[in-house]
């Protein structure tokens, strides 16, 4: 699994709703990847506070709002993440 496919599953897995499998296939992964384990503790943590506060002290339009900026920050992080090169090699110009 790589970096782009973890970043796509993420708000599943955060949330327990992917399959065995996957689950596994993600944990492998975040074992060897420094930058996706920082992200999701860090994805954590503010599931783990918006779900404190959420009823009690974040009015709804302040959680919508903060849910479209999280949304946000995944896909900025997602287009950080370099592309792999092509497969195929140009040949050499003679």
């Amino acid at each position: 699994m790589n970096c782009r496919r973890i970043l796509g599953s993420l708000t599943d897995y955060l949330h327990g709703e992917t399959g065995v499998k996957v689950c596994e296939e993600i944990d492998r992964h975040l074992d060897g990847c420094k930058k996706c384990r920082i992200h999701v503790d860090s994805m954590r943590q503010i599931i783990t506070l918006y779900q404190r506060w959420r009823d009690d002290t974040i009015p709804k339009d302040i959680s919508i709002r903060l849910k479209q900026v999280i949304a946000e920050e995944a896909r900025k992080a997602d287009a950080r993440k370099p592309r792999k090169a092509s497969k195929t090699r140009k040949r050499p110009k003679r």
